[in-house]
């Protein structure tokens, strides 16, 4: 699982940016920095959804990588959380990333996927989320187009 979802990351270095739409309706632009991998076990990812008049929607910061032990794992700081988030990694192949917060099937519990998944020449960046009692759903996206390295 390490090296798809690395060499899915490592495959797609480089700035996106395209339009998106959050859960309140508000149409944003979203910029997504994949960097150049740090080591042979990190890749950090930079995202920022700005609405229309320059309103910060959400911005986040991700370190994904294999963690000492072998674990897959993500990290992430974002405006949307007091403290920093470690993520799991459900699912991971040369067209996607499933990054996972909270178990899936606790439906008492806060849950989070963030997800990116090519689909020719754009990247899917998909947030879905359920707060406790609620149905996990996809509430934001965004379709990116490469920009450049």
């Amino acid at each position: 699982m390490m090296v798809d979802c690395l060499a899915f990351l490592a495959g797609i270095v480089g700035n996106w940016e395209g339009e998106g739409v959050n859960h309140e309706g508000q149409v944003y632009t979203g910029r997504l920095v994949v960097e150049a991998p740090v080591n042979a076990a990190a890749i950090i990812l930079r995202f920022t959804a700005t609405g229309v008049y320059g309103e910060l929607y959400h911005q986040e910061i991700l370190m994904a990588g294999s963690e000492e032990g072998g674990d897959m794992a993500a990290y992430s700081a974002s405006n949307n959380l007091a403290g920093i988030a470690r993520f799991s990694i459900v699912q991971s192949g040369p067209e996607a990333v499933v990054f996972t917060l909270g178990a899936l099937d606790n439906f008492a519990g806060f849950r989070e996927t963030i997800t990116l998944r090519l689909e020719g020449a754009e990247l899917f960046h998909g947030f879905a989320w359920a707060m406790p009692g609620e149905v996990l759903r996809e509430r934001s996206s965004a379709r990116l187009l490469f920009a450049g390295v």
